[in-house]
């Protein structure tokens, strides 16, 4: 049997959406979309997920992404480099859930099963002392999954429930160490948030 001729394969490029510019981006778009409408529905679960959805959707274009919702395995919104229902050359770059129950941690597993260039977790949230376990245990469960063969990008998005202010706050995660991110960023302007341009 004769060897395959292939040619030797070119370095892939990596993929600019760093947790802080999808932040950026993604804060930016919710901010500018918020209203007391938003907030009147915002408890109804499926309408509170289609207009997450969409501001989601929205932003892949931004990025230089197609966007796909539910693409294998079941990834609520994914962003890729091209993409065609073929078998063909394309990554990956954002996998992104949505998770409105206190099940985010099995989303979180799910996405550390997936390669993909950035992965993004936004959930809510009722008491610090849940994410503070988290972040606790966080890098323990990851290094534990030893398939992984590069770093990942990490975003965690979080609605801290529980007060009429609660506002959304982000960290992301390299694998080891989880930083803050929000900056003076506030997305809800009721209460005592101030819009910022």
């Amino acid at each position: 049997m004769n060897a395959p001729n292939i040619s030797a394969p070119t370095a892939q490029p990596n993929f600019p959406i760093t947790s802080e510019a999808f932040w950026a981006k993604f804060s930016k778009a919710l901010r500018q979309r918020w209203n007391p409408e938003v907030d009147a529905f915002w408890w109804d679960i499926s309408k509170r997920t289609e207009f997450m959805t969409d501001v989601l959707r929205e932003l892949a274009p931004g990025f230089g992404c197609r966007w796909d919702c539910e693409y294998w395995p079941r990834v609520d919104v994914s962003y890729f480099n091209g993409h065609t229902e073929e078998w063909d050359e394309w990554s990956r770059e954002a996998a992104i859930e949505i998770e409105n129950d206190d099940l985010w941690k099995k989303e979180v597993c799910k996405l550390m099963e997936i390669n993909a260039g950035l992965k993004v977790l936004i959930a809510y949230v009722d008491k610090q002392e849940k994410l503070d376990e988290f972040w606790d245990r966080l890098p323990v469960i990851y290094q534990s999954r030893k398939y992984v063969t590069t770093s990942c990008n990490w975003l965690f998005i979080f609605g801290r429930f529980g007060k009429d202010d609660w506002d959304f706050i982000a960290f992301k995660f390299d694998g080891m160490t989880t930083t803050e991110i929000t900056g003076n960023v506030r997305i809800r302007t009721i209460g005592t948030h101030e819009r910022i341009a």
